[in-house]
């Protein structure tokens, strides 16, 4: 179980990570500091406006996409007859929502349908989590044809 934890840790952390940006910029071999061949007024910088790469979406795509997948293979293994574990996958719809909300004002135009369809799909599902369910009502929110296509289309987009 320990394991399951670090790897599902990793799978979060390591985009994240990444997507906080690459390493700062070294000068060459020999050249002088960035201080000394520009002039103060050519190192001020306006103030950062809100774009589409730093918009709460872009920022937290990567970890929405990790939880997604998460979720959908804890549901998922309804189908194969594992047993679900109803708290963690209440736990990752949660975060889900969680990151869902802070994404919703920013969420670009083009890939606004997938982001909704996917958020509804995971509401759908984790308010049937109960031993009651049928393992179709659990799991079709989260594997119908068009949750899949709208999952795979958010893990495609790039922002830019």
């Amino acid at each position: 179980m320990r394991a399951c934890w670090t790897r599902s840790a990793l799978l979060v952390l390591i985009p994240a990570l990444l997507s906080c940006g690459a390493a700062p910029e070294r000068p060459a071999a020999g050249s002088p500091p960035a201080t000394a061949r520009t002039s103060p007024s050519a190192t001020a910088k306006p103030a950062p406006s809100v774009t589409a790469s730093s918009s709460a979406f872009c920022l937290d795509l990567d970890t929405f996409n990790v939880a997604l997948v998460i979720y959908a293979s804890t549901v998922g293994k309804a189908v194969e007859g594992e047993p679900v574990d109803f708290k963690e996958a209440r736990r990752l719809a949660g975060i889900i929502a969680d990151y869902g909300e802070a994404m919703e004002g920013s969420v670009p135009p083009d890939i606004a349908d997938a982001f909704h369809n996917q958020v509804k799909a995971v509401r759908k599902s984790s308010s049937r989590l109960s031993t009651r369910s049928r393992v179709v009502e659990l799991v079709d929110p989260m594997y119908n044809d068009k949750a899949v296509a709208a999952r795979k289309a958010l893990s495609a987009y790039e922002c830019v």
